[in-house]
């Protein structure tokens, strides 16, 4: 079950991305990635989730669903060739 603590690390690791925290803030961050493995590997995952999706060249189309946006990422990730 996700801690209230859990939940507010997760809400100020995902600010961090769009603000900058107080020094309070990074502090708690600090404390409790050192406490919480849980948190440290879902950060570790969401961080890397976000950099494939930032670096990947999509192109935005009308009716684009999750399931094209993630063969998309896929194949940028893993690019098949042709053996015509």
């Amino acid at each position: 079950m996700l801690r209230l603590r859990c939940y507010l690390f997760g809400k100020m690791v995902r600010e961090q991305r769009d603000r900058l925290l107080s020094i309070e803030e990074r502090d708690f961050l600090d404390r409790h990635r050192s406490e919480c493995i849980d948190c440290r590997i879902r950060e570790a995952t969401t961080g890397c989730s976000l950099d494939i999706l930032k670096n990947a060249d999509l192109k935005a189309s009308e009716g684009l669903n999750s399931r094209a946006i993630a063969e998309m990422v896929e194949a940028t990730l893993n690019p098949r060739t042709n053996c015509s």
